[in-house]
């Protein structure tokens, strides 16, 4: 493997030069992108994403506490391979990811596959969902949950022709050994309007919560569902409003079950968005982040040990007023703590992903254009969760973002979905698994 890496102490680093807090970058000559974080019981770090080498090929990786790259790989042959959502199996100790890909598919058309990697970087399983019925569609899959019981909820969507018309949110549930499927759901509109999930959690009692987007006449709206362990949909809610898009991308639970929604809105300039609802789909508040003049896109989102929600995503407010990475953390009321932004001089304009590690260490990733060697890298940085270390680390200015919370008045106004089962195989594949050459940077805190 070709490998070089950079470290620089700066700020408050400890004296061998490593901290526990840090900013990454890994990279190619070519674009990199990272899509998705987890970490493991020992709070080692997994990102999935892609790369260009030609094609696109996924990319899994994992980084140690302190930053540091422990292996790197892409895999796919045949045509472009997206790496989407990754998550970690306490119960096996493996790393799921799960994307899209048009190898083999005919049309040029997407379908998801499912992939299983040990810790080591072995990919042990290696699945795709082929055209089924001869039907042609795109599928895609952005998000997967390992579930308590073994399995694997999987987020996406398709449109094969068997659908409910247009693009349908695709909610499924897979066996241990990624080959069957426990069950599969499409929920559509009987028009060609789109509803697409982008994130899939669990609740407390096995049940499976899905957020994304439904189409309307006129604007988008927020999609939240309940699935229990059988597929069976216990509630659907729509929230917006009349007068602009609003996307939920991000979804966590509580310890007594209650649903954390983050997403972002308009009109413009668009502002991040946080939604509370019960274990029984009832709204118990909404906020929304704005950065005065300057747009606000909000994602992904986390819970730490004491049910404070950080929403991830990235702002044009900051220094410099590119699109910098952006982090809001609120308690369970509702209440902002703090915000921050950390940009480079390049952009860092991405769909973001956060987890928060067993010390509640903020870990989030995504991509920037202004560090690094290639035209876009993948952007790691572990970030204590009390906001603190703000200031300048090599090319990065991590600061206090200046925004304000507020009470938006959005409403539920009925999906009018439709539910159905969708039958579908799973093959066993063999792609291109190998080493990917690259380069990190390391700037600690």
């Amino acid at each position: 493997m070709s490998f070089t890496q950079f470290i620089t102490q700066l700020g408050a680093a400890g004296a061998g030069g490593v901290s526990d807090y840090w900013i990454a970058t890994i990279g190619t000559a070519n674009a990199d992108v990272a899509q998705s974080v987890t970490v493991d019981g020992d709070d080692n770090i997994y990102i999935s994403g892609y790369t260009v080498q030609g094609s696109y090929y996924a990319v899994v990786a994992k980084l140690n506490t302190t930053g540091e790259v422990q292996w790197a790989n892409q895999f796919g042959s045949g045509g472009n391979f997206f790496g989407r959502g990754i998550d970690y199996d306490s119960g096996t100790g493996d790393i799921v990811v799960v994307g899209d890909t048009n190898s083999g598919v005919s049309g040029g058309t997407y379908e998801q596959f499912y992939t299983r990697w040990n810790t080591n970087g072995t990919l042990d399983r290696q699945r795709w969902k082929p055209i089924t019925g001869g039907t042609v569609g795109t599928d895609r899959a952005y998000r997967v949950h390992c579930n308590s019981d073994g399995t694997y909820a999987v987020a996406g969507s398709n449109t094969h022709s068997s659908n409910y018309g247009g693009v349908d949110a695709w909610s499924q549930r897979l066996n241990s050994s990624l080959n069957t499927t426990v069950w599969s759901k499409t929920h559509g509109q009987s028009s060609t309007r789109a509803e697409i999930y982008y994130h899939v959690t669990e609740d407390n009692g096995g049940n499976s919560i899905f957020v994304g987007k439904i189409e309307g006449a006129s604007y988008d709206d927020m999609l939240i569902s309940k699935l229990n362990s059988s597929g069976t949909v216990q509630w659907h809610v729509r929230f917006g409003n009349t007068s602009a898009d609003q996307y939920a991308w991000g979804v966590v639970v509580d310890s007594v079950n209650n649903i954390y929604v983050t997403g972002y809105g308009g009109p413009a300039p668009y502002h991040g968005i946080i939604l509370k609802f019960n274990s029984s789909g009832t709204l118990q508040w909404q906020r929304k982040y704005s950065t005065g003049s300057d747009t606000f896109i909000g994602y992904d989102c986390a819970i730490d040990s004491s049910n404070n929600i950080y929403m991830v995503g990235y702002t044009a407010a900051g220094t410099p007023s590119n699109d910098n990475l952006a982090i809001v953390k609120v308690n369970n009321s509702g209440t902002l703590q703090w915000a921050r932004c950390l940009g480079s001089n390049g952009s860092e304009a991405t769909r973001h992903s956060i987890v928060i590690d067993s010390n509640d260490n903020i870990v989030v990733c995504g991509v920037t254009d202004g560090a690094g060697a290639g035209s876009n890298e993948a952007l790691i940085a572990r970030l204590p969760s009390d906001g603190s270390l703000t200031g300048t680390y090599g090319v990065w200015t991590y600061e206090a973002l200046s925004g304000t919370l507020t009470t938006p008045s959005f409403t539920d106004s009925g999906t009018g979905l439709n539910d159905g089962s969708f039958t579908h195989s799973i093959a066993t594949t063999s792609y291109s698994n190998t080493t990917l050459s690259y380069t990190e940077t390391v700037e600690y805190m």
